[in-house]
Parts: structure tokens; C-alpha cells; sequence
């Protein structure tokens, strides 16, 4: 059991290290530069000229709402995710190696 625990608690770790930072600004926070009287932006007189906020739909949902096959969906969005996560992946772990 404690080896268990020190596996468990190694992997928790490890995700905690290849955490991605990711956050979306509001629309607020994406036009204050323009629209404050303080900000730099504004006092180097550039201007907003539109702002537009859109949700896309990705392309593996597209798939999967139009022919129904999640498996084909689910191996396209796991092959993306592996070209841009491995090598984060590998760096949270301790000397780039699984300790399983």
C-alpha cells in the first residue's frame, strides 16, 4: 500500500508540472488598452476599429455531429493533441522517463 501511495503521489506531481497555463481574455480585457486614457495604446493614438468574438467548431466534432463515428473523432483529436503535448508531457516527468 505505501508503495501505492508514493506511485500516486509521484503521478499527481507529474501532472501538476505539465499543467498548461491557458486563459481567454474577456471581450472587456481585450479593448481596455484601447478604450482606457491611461493605457499606452491610447496615448500612442491607436484606435479599435471592431472587435469580434466567435466560437468555432472543431473540425473532429464537425466530424463526429456529420458520420457519427466517435472513434475515428477521438483518434484524430488524441494524434493532435500528441503533436503539440508530448514533449511537455515528457518534461514534467523526473529525468524525461515514466517511473512505471
Amino acid at each position: 500500500m505505501i508503495v501505492y501511495a508514493i506511485i500516486v503521489l509521484l503521478l499527481q506531481n507529474e501532472v501538476k508540472g505539465m499543467t498548461i497555463p491557458e486563459y481567454f481574455r474577456t471581450h472587456e480585457e481585450l479593448t481596455k488598452p484601447f478604450v482606457s486614457d491611461e493605457s499606452p495604446v491610447q496615448k500612442a493614438g491607436l484606435k479599435l476599429v471592431s472587435v469580434e468574438i466567435k466560437e468555432l467548431t472543431l473540425p473532429e466534432t464537425k466530424l463526429y455531429q456529420e458520420t457519427g463515428d466517435a472513434k475515428l473523432a477521438a483518434k484524430l483529436i488524441t494524434e493532435q493533441t500528441r503533436a503539440w503535448s508530448n514533449s511537455m508531457f515528457l518534461s514534467s516527468k523526473s529525468n524525461g522517463k515514466s517511473i512505471l
